[in-house]
């Protein structure tokens, strides 16, 4: 029962906080589709990068490689951490890092700016229709 208590109050707080930006996206972005798929895609790239950036913190990559993964650590044939793209390898064959994240990140990106920009091109057409109203109800008034 302690553990069920536990792991409720422990997934309770990020839970929470997503709650609350998705609550504070949709006010914010009403009525403009594209602005909350712009920012929905610009958090979960964000969360797929700490995702990749948190299979790269080990402490110690030789004892993570060959215990935890049971790959052989061979330093030499391994070129640097890198983050973008994200890479941490073992071996030549073998990368921390999983193999999801760098097309996600990239997917992400791309996905982030193409809904900004149809949410600008939709607040600027917007904004136009709204200014021939006003100025047809001026003309006619």
């Amino acid at each position: 029962m302690a553990y069920a208590v536990h792991t409720i109050g422990v997934l309770a707080i990020p839970i929470g906080f997503v709650a609350l930006i998705v609550w504070i996206v949709v006010r914010v972005t009403s009525g403009n589709r594209w602005a909350r798929a712009a920012v929905f895609l610009a958090l979960g790239t964000g969360l797929l990068f700490l995702w990749g950036l948190g299979s790269m913190f080990v402490l110690d990559v030789e004892e993570t490689c060959t215990l935890s993964r049971g790959q052989e650590y061979a330093p030499e044939e391994t070129g640097a951490q890198t983050l973008l793209p994200m890479s941490y390898k073992c071996n030549a064959s073998y990368d921390l890092v999983p193999g999801y994240v760098n097309p996600g990140l990239a997917v992400g990106a791309v996905g982030t700016v193409v809904c900004t920009v149809l949410a600008v091109r939709h607040t600027w057409r917007r904004i136009a229709r709204e200014r021939r109203v006003a100025g047809a109800t001026l003309d006619n008034g």
